[in-house]
């Protein structure tokens, strides 16, 4: 039986987490547009499973802030004293996300069509060039989002 219903990801995060916990992976809807233009919002499921070993610059992770805000954003560093974040439509940067506060890694995402790994060749390319072009997304921002009025 499949139930189309709208819930919130902290009513279900303790299935989340045990199914992680238990080695598993986790399939969740992305809400928002931080990710645009690779996850559309409502429409892309994405495919989290239990990092293995510490995120590296570029992983989409699914983090929880502090205030409890759970979070899908791309790896733009690595530092010291955590990761810093950036959605892929964002120009601001979030540090530092630590480690204890990482769900999940995404590993997989599907925007209707089919599962597509996020280690695919055209995928990596994407999150070099997206993640080191920020001019780029000033220029999406500035000529092609659509306007307030």
């Amino acid at each position: 039986m499949c139930l189309n219903k709208n819930v919130s990801l902290a009513d279900v995060f303790p299935i989340i987490e045990e199914s992680l916990n238990g080695g598993g992976s986790a399939v969740f809807v992305a809400r928002g547009t931080s990710m645009e233009p690779l996850f559309k919002d409502g429409k892309t499921a994405v495919r989290i499973i239990k990092p293995v070993e510490p995120p590296k610059k570029r992983d989409i992770i699914f983090y929880r802030r502090s205030n409890g805000d759970f979070i899908l954003h791309r790896i733009v560093d690595v530092k010291e004293k955590g990761y810093v974040c950036r959605g892929d439509n964002q120009l601001e940067n979030e540090f530092p996300v630590l480690k204890e506060n990482i769900i999940g890694v995404v590993t997989h995402y599907n925007n209707g069509k089919r599962e597509k790994a996020v280690n695919r060749f055209w995928q990596k390319l994407y999150a070099r060039i997206w993640v080191n072009c920020s001019f780029l997304k000033k220029i999406k921002h500035k000529f092609f989002d659509k306007k307030v009025r």
